[in-house]
């Protein structure tokens, strides 16, 4: 799973952060990036300041917060030959994901345990860069 990027999306308060601490458990050199924080920070910002999501119903739909969002995973990049690679690999798949919608998978958490989802997830990585 080396060089790929996983966005969780979700309703609020269903369990993106457990699935994703439990997926960083179990998978060797994952990091983890909370888009959300940033998203807090730009709906505080006053409505007249450019990139402020206070306007929107959901900070999700700024193009200023997705943006600033592939910068967030490309500052990652550590200093190796692998990092040089790996993470604008990265973030031009980001860039792809936010053009191309064939690029969403949807599991069904329904009733489901935090590690049945991320078996699932984990299976559809491993087929996805297989």
């Amino acid at each position: 799973m080396r060089g790929s990027v996983i966005l969780l999306d979700g309703a609020f308060r269903v369990g993106k952060s457990t699935v994703a601490l439990r997926f960083r458990d179990r998978v060797a050199a994952c990091r983890l990036y909370d888009p959300e924080r940033l998203g807090y920070v730009m709906r505080r910002v006053p409505r007249w300041f450019p990139g402020s999501t206070a306007g929107l119903a959901d900070y999700r739909h700024s193009q200023v917060w997705r943006a600033l969002t592939v910068r967030a995973i490309q500052s990652f990049a550590p200093a190796s030959t692998e990092g040089e690679w790996v993470y604008p690999r990265a973030s031009a798949a980001c860039r792809e994901h936010l053009r191309n919608h064939a690029l969403v998978h949807r599991i069904d958490t329904d009733l489901k345990a935090p590690d049945a989802i991320v078996d699932e997830l984990i299976a559809f990585v491993e087929e996805a860069i297989a």
